[in-house]
């Protein structure tokens, strides 16, 4: 069988089905229809209710590393039956604490509510399943990690409710706004729209301070001229302003309001990006590597299902090779390891309760000798609520 070769294939060992579980499973099916061996043959039994009781019996009674459930089913009442089964498989491996692939053979268009509907990874081939099962089991010690998500907190604050009702890319502001709502520690900043109000924002926050001109579809500002550093005094920050201002005017798109960010300079630290993405199969994922320019030179990256635990993003942070400059190099301080894990930790925390946002990157993160500070952020929407 495939399945099996599969498996075998990725190291894992197919153990034999106890003799009192195959009596159990020969009690709900009849003899002739299927065969209680592992992989387990369930035949032409299209009850979708006892498939997940079979889930449920096999993770008790045989206590495997993963399970594998693979399904076939047409369009019509299966398709409901199908997502309830897979809703209902979800919450066994929550229960059980046990992780649980699921394989589908469906119609593109059911595969896509099936996704929706279920709280556990779906894949539409076999190698797939597994490969992704012995990824997981390999990339974490002890058991394996690909167990459902916690549902999201049914409520959220007001000022989230905002932020995820707004346009499907955040502005700098709205995205750094988003973070801080989650304890990502953020660098200082305020959103100003003439010279005046940038010198009030500035004695706020206090010398030194960057400006950035905040321009729709522009990611790299200093690029095109829409960054100034270090400006220390009123002065300084006039003649900036001035200058960012007109830059705006040729870069930003016909009618587009002109702003500019007033933010805190961030003593010089090491640079990471952390982020994630929304992966159609696995759910939240979270990133860490290298931030600025290194992560897209080097492409040196570490990957985690969320939600993590504190050892989990201790690990990413050891598995990048440029992680040698956290622990400082040629007279230069360690950086804050305990900040930049529970900047990880509130980013899978992002990812878990917001399902709207597909995709974050704050880059950089300053990583300090005493703490963290954000200093851009993008955020991407699945789209407004409704």
């Amino acid at each position: 069988m495939v399945a099996a070769d599969v498996a075998v294939a990725e190291g894992f060992r197919l153990i034999p089905l106890p003799t009192r579980f195959q009596a159990e499973v020969r009690q709900l099916f009849s003899a002739d229809v299927i065969a209680p061996t592992n992989p387990l043959d369930l035949g032409t039994i299209f009850d979708f209710e006892l498939y997940s009781r079979i889930v449920e019996r096999s993770l008790r009674a045989v206590g495997p590393q993963a399970l594998l459930l693979v399904h076939t089913y047409g369009p019509g009442p299966e398709t409901v039956a199908s997502r309830a089964l897979a809703r209902r498989v979800g919450e066994i491996g929550r229960e059980l604490d046990k992780p649980i692939a699921l394989c589908a053979f469906a119609q593109q268009e059911d595969l896509k509510g099936l996704r929706e509907a279920a709280p556990l990874p779906i894949f539409t081939t076999i190698e797939g399943a597994v490969r992704a099962l012995a990824a997981s089991r390999d990339r974490h010690t002890g058991q394996a990690r690909l167990i459902p998500l916690s549902p999201p907190p049914s409520e959220q604050s007001d000022k989230v409710e905002a932020l995820l009702g707004g346009p499907r890319v955040l502005s700098a502001s709205a995205a750094l706004d988003l973070c801080r709502s989650f304890d990502i520690p953020v660098a200082p900043w305020a959103v100003v729209d003439e010279a005046e109000a940038a010198l009030i924002a500035a004695a706020a926050i206090g010398y030194p301070v960057a400006l950035k001109g905040l321009v729709a579809d522009v990611s790299h500002k200093s690029d095109v001229g829409l960054v100034a550093l270090r400006v220390r005094d009123d002065e300084g920050l006039q003649a900036a302003f001035a200058k960012l201002w007109s830059t705006m005017a040729r870069c930003a798109p016909p009618g587009q309001v002109r702003r500019v960010m007033v933010q805190a300079m961030v003593p010089l630290g090491c640079e990471v990006i952390i982020g994630g993405k929304r992966d159609p199969s696995f759910g939240p994922v979270v990133m860490f590597g290298l931030g600025g320019i290194y992560v897209e030179i080097l492409d040196d990256v570490a990957f985690r299902l969320a939600p993590l635990a504190p050892e989990q993003a201790g690990r990413m942070i050891d598995e990048v090779r440029g992680s040698r400059l956290l622990r400082g190099l040629r007279g230069q301080p360690a950086v804050d390891r305990t900040a930049v894990v529970q900047a990880l930790l509130a980013v899978s925390r992002l990812l878990v309760e917001c399902p709207e946002v597909l995709e974050i990157d704050v880059n950089p993160l300053m990583a300090l000798e005493h703490g963290a500070a954000a200093i851009d952020a993008r955020v991407v929407l699945e789209g407004q609520r409704t």
